[in-house]
């Protein structure tokens, strides 16, 4: 018997012993019995994608380190360079006091002239005093007397006035003598706060500097946020993400919450961009690696079944629905699956099984 021949006697033999596969409906299709397969259950629950961020960090404050003398300076140098780290109080720049010798001369004069003054009047105050007290003790009539007795008092109160004012002004002519003497000397410009340098002006050796002039700006870097770029999409306001800060063993893992959303703006004020707030007060150093995860979206209470249930055929998705026993072909639309779920809009209900590939 001939090869074709012997294969058509077995393929009638087994269509007599074979149980007539049943057509499905149009969505349906039984493909045949199974023994055994790895299933799952369409059950309700929740869902989401978790993306990583581009970012990095931003500073949102800035300080400058201003030249605060009353008259100006000439520049001698700069002691920071951009992006430089520092601490409160670090000098950022020296600059040397434009005062003549002969300012700070007449300075000094005028003190002592002024000191001087002041010492020969309250002598001669208290002198005065003195000698209206023994008139008055030497006076016999009562009315003159008590007319002596005030005048006396109001000489005092004259007297005190007069070295309120006058030291008064003696305090003025020091603080003008010492500032003029710090001037006459090289001066450090300091920063007003822990920082980066974000810039330094434009100055060279010989300069002159005017009173109030800036010359750097530093980020503040105790106020930190982390700015968000992602082209797929950012998190929302009050969202928390996850951070992670360096790399290999001395990296950590904090936890943050966007405070700045560009779903907050106006349409026609998107900047696109969105800020995140570390938690617990905890800090980053400038410069320093970060990777930061978020939630683009979270859905609860949707039908969810394995993602390795799902099967397409290049223009639909399907799955093969387990019923006694049987795989039956199902159509099924999928809003969202990932790496273990997948979303299932339409084509199945709770409680259906599956089989997974």
């Amino acid at each position: 018997m001939s090869r074709i021949k012997r294969f058509s006697a077995v393929l009638c033999a087994l269509m007599l012993f074979l149980p007539c596969i049943a057509r499905a409906d149009d969505d349906d299709l039984y493909t045949g019995a199974v023994v055994k397969y790895e299933t799952d259950t369409a059950e309700y629950g929740s869902v989401g994608m978790t993306m990583l961020g581009n970012a990095e960090l931003t500073f949102p404050r800035e300080a400058n380190a201003r030249y605060e003398g009353e008259v100006s300076a000439s520049f001698e140098r700069f002691s920071v360079i951009k992006d430089a780290r520092v601490k409160k109080g670090d000098v950022i720049a020296v600059v040397r006091g434009m005062v003549s010798k002969a300012d700070v001369e007449r300075a000094r004069l005028q003190l002592l002239r002024a000191q001087e003054d002041y010492e020969r009047a309250a002598e001669a105050n208290e002198l005065l005093i003195q000698n209206m007290t023994i008139e008055m003790r030497a006076t016999k009539n009562d009315t003159d007397k008590e007319r002596a007795r005030l005048l006396i008092e109001k000489q005092k109160l004259t007297s005190e006035l007069y070295s309120l004012t006058a030291l008064r002004t003696i305090k003025g002519l020091e603080e003008n003598y010492d500032k003029l003497q710090k001037q006459d000397a090289l001066i450090e410009i300091l920063s007003p706060v822990d920082g980066v340098v974000k810039n330094t002006r434009d100055y060279s050796y010989g300069d002159t500097v005017s009173p109030s002039a800036v010359l750097a700006t530093l980020y503040v870097t105790t106020d930190m946020l982390i700015q968000v770029n992602s082209r797929w999409g950012t998190p929302a306001y009050g969202v928390k993400v996850s951070i992670k800060l360096g790399t290999g063993g001395t990296a950590r893992d904090l936890t943050g919450t966007v405070v700045a959303a560009d779903n907050m703006l106006n349409s026609q004020d998107k900047t696109g961009k969105t800020y995140v707030r570390i938690d617990g007060g905890e800090t980053a150093e400038y410069g320093q690696s970060l990777s930061l995860y978020f939630p683009l979206f979270a859905m609860d209470n949707v039908l969810l079944v394995d993602s390795k249930a799902v099967y397409s055929d290049g223009s639909k998705n399907y799955v093969y629905l387990l019923k006694d026993s049987a795989r039956q072909k199902k159509y099924v639309t999928i809003a969202f699956s990932n790496s273990t779920d997948a979303w299932i809009l339409d084509g199945l209900a709770a409680g259906d099984v599956v089989t997974l590939h």
